[in-house]
């Protein structure tokens, strides 16, 4: 099969995701159309301030993230600006939300951008290190979480989540592939070999040496030390902004609810975005949010409308800014004069 015939292929089945997503989008509407309404009127009654502090928020959280690129770079002495890094993530934003990747696309983008200045394997290393990073956040803040829905007494409303989710075999499927792909990543880490061996690279000269260069990043990782663990920190920051988003967006339209209750709904829709392969998993993460925080007890009209907040208006927000550096930075590749 030749190549353009596999890439119109390729063509099609992205263009047949971005239909299904925007299908079931339409079809949740219609679905909860009776309440419609009412979350348009939420949305208009919305505190003026906090919506306003939600591109604030958006734009720190950019900053964590690109801190975390730097230092992570300079483990391998490569040096990047400041201002440099924030627009790769803002760049890196637009590329998340167009392509069905679950954000690994970022490691062959950031690869040629960064080609001059770190290889393929340093990038991959840095790039799956920032999910890794993220999640071992979430494991972090999990105890305060659950400390302050103990506190606000949303106990048996948390049990009641677990217990729905244990009980639904899709929702079990999901954390299941979630916990499997968390074990493949950390064992790509930890030992580099095992990928190795299962792709076989000797059969292609450039695989192979991506690899070699995988093996070469994790020794000098290794060899960092403490440096590893306070680049690591620039994430939990990042992940700490990502869930003020979401409590703004939710205090903004009147909700009360705790924020240990946010972490859940947030980690939760995450979980699931993972393993989607829709785009931004548009659509998908936005029903797991309204479920979750339906079921502490937020109204669906409320919950729809702070989940519109942050995912629609935020990040429409920020779309054109990545367009922008996305066509800036991918050509002259960022290595040139970064």
């Amino acid at each position: 099969m030749s190549n353009t015939n596999i890439k119109s292929r390729h063509k099609l089945a992205f263009n047949v995701l971005i239909i299904a997503a925007l299908a079931g989008i339409v079809g949740l509407v219609y679905y909860k159309r009776d309440i419609i309404d009412d979350t348009w009127q939420v949305l208009l009654s919305a505190n003026v301030v906090l919506v306003l502090a939600l591109p604030v928020l958006q734009i720190t959280n950019y900053y964590f993230i690109g801190k975390y690129y730097q230092k992570a770079f300079g483990m391998f002495d490569a040096k990047i600006s400041t201002v440099r890094s924030w627009q790769v993530v803002a760049a890196m934003n637009f590329v998340n939300q167009v392509l069905p990747s679950g954000g690994l696309s970022g490691i062959t983008y950031l690869a040629y951008g960064f080609r001059k200045k770190v290889n393929t394997g340093q990038t991959g290393l840095v790039q799956l290190g920032r999910y890794i990073f993220a999640f071992l956040a979430y494991a972090v803040l999990a105890p305060f979480a659950l400390l302050l829905l103990a506190i606000n007494g949303y106990g048996d409303d948390f049990r009641d989540v677990v217990s729905r989710g244990l009980g639904n075999s899709s929702a079990v499927a999901v954390m299941l592939v979630f916990l499997g792909l968390i074990c493949l990543v950390a064992a790509a880490i930890l030992r580099p070999g095992f990928l190795v061996r299962i792709f076989k690279p000797k059969s292609n000269g450039i695989i192979k040496k991506t690899f070699g260069d995988l093996r070469a990043a994790v020794d000098i990782a290794k060899s960092r030390g403490s440096k590893v663990v306070s680049t690591g920190l620039f994430m939990l920051f990042s992940t700490f902004i990502e869930i003020a988003i979401v409590y703004a967006s939710l205090m903004a339209v009147g909700a009360d609810i705790s924020i240990g209750a946010v972490f859940v709904a947030f980690v939760a829709a995450n979980t699931v975005g993972v393993v989607s392969i829709i785009p931004g998993d548009v659509g998908v993460h936005e029903a797991a949010m309204v479920v979750i925080l339906a079921a502490f007890g937020v109204p669906e009209p409320i919950a729809i409308s702070a989940t519109l907040l942050y995912r629609v208006f935020n990040k429409m927000l920020f779309l054109p800014v990545g367009f922008f550096f996305y066509q800036r930075i991918l050509k002259p590749a960022l290595g040139d004069d970064a």
